[in-house]
């Protein structure tokens, strides 16, 4: 959450008329442990700047 646009687009062009204009981003990390972890979030791109960023899922 701390950095977002570290994230890669997965998907963009979402369906749902309440994401228009926002993207589907994923980022992957591996813990201290070794267990690797997907985030999942949507963020919003103006003018090539990441202005929000919602709806974060882990996998």
């Amino acid at each position: 959450m701390a950095n977002p646009q570290l994230g890669k687009v997965i998907k963009t062009g979402m369906k749902d008329s309440r994401w228009l204009g926002w993207s589907k981003k994923q980022y992957s990390v591996e813990s201290a442990n070794g267990v690797k972890v997907i985030v999942h979030y949507v963020g919003k791109w103006e003018n090539g700047v990441l202005k929000a960023v919602v709806d974060f899922k882990l996998k």
